[in-house]
């Protein structure tokens, strides 16, 4: 399975808390993804982070590590994120 149709598979199961998950970098050895809630109404209510490194894992043909790596920054961003919503409450 080629990253953009995980990708898609995982923006099926965000897209309706007002999620988008994108590919921001791509190399043969990395990827970079970034999880976009600009449109998201419940920044809470989109899937766990578990949920989406089980699913990203079944796909033993990626470079795990490096994925690793860039979904633990993609969930800070994602904790920073509310954080800066919480305030502007």
């Amino acid at each position: 399975m080629s990253i953009d149709a995980v990708v898609a598979e995982l923006n099926e199961i965000v897209r309706p808390d007002g999620a988008e998950l994108r590919v921001t970098e791509r190399s043969d050895t990395a990827l970079r993804l970034e999880l976009d809630l600009t449109n998201s109404t419940c920044p809470e209510c989109v899937v766990p982070k578990e949920l989406m490194l089980e699913i990203l894992a079944t796909h033993s043909d990626w470079p795990q590590r490096e994925m690793m790596t860039e979904l633990r920054l993609m969930c800070a961003d994602l904790v920073r994120s509310l954080r800066e919503r919480e305030e502007d409450l």
